[in-house]
C-alpha cells in the first residue's frame, strides 16, 4: 500500500488478514521531505490481530456502557478491509 501526501510518502508491505499468499512480514517506509526513513514493526503471527479483537468481545458484553461497540467496531475495520482487498 502507498499514501502520498503533500509532504511525503508511505510504503507498507504487509498480509492483510488470513491470506494464504502471505508476504512472510511487514515493513513500513516513509519519506518525509525527500528522505528516507525505515520504520520498525514489530513481527506478528498471522491472525494476532483478529485475537486481539475477539479477546475483547467478552469485556464488551459484560458492560452495559459498551452496548453494540463490538458490533460497532466489526462493521468499521470491515469498511476499512474489504476496498483493500478489492484493490489487490
Amino acid at each position: 500500500m502507498v499514501l502520498d501526501g503533500a509532504v511525503g510518502r508511505a510504503e507498507s508491505t504487509c498480509t492483510f488478514g488470513l491470506s494464504a499468499n502471505g508476504v512472510g512480514g511487514s515493513s513500513l517506509v516513509v519519506h518525509p521531505d525527500g528522505k528516507t526513513e525505515s520504520v520498525e514493526v514489530e513481527p506478528e503471527e498471522r491472525g494476532a490481530q483478529y485475537r486481539r479483537r475477539l479477546d475483547l468481545v467478552p469485556t464488551f458484553l459484560a458492560d452495559p456502557a459498551q452496548a453494540g461497540v463490538a458490533g460497532t467496531e466489526a462493521v468499521r475495520s470491515i469498511d476499512i478491509i474489504e476496498p483493500l482487498h478489492q484493490s489487490a
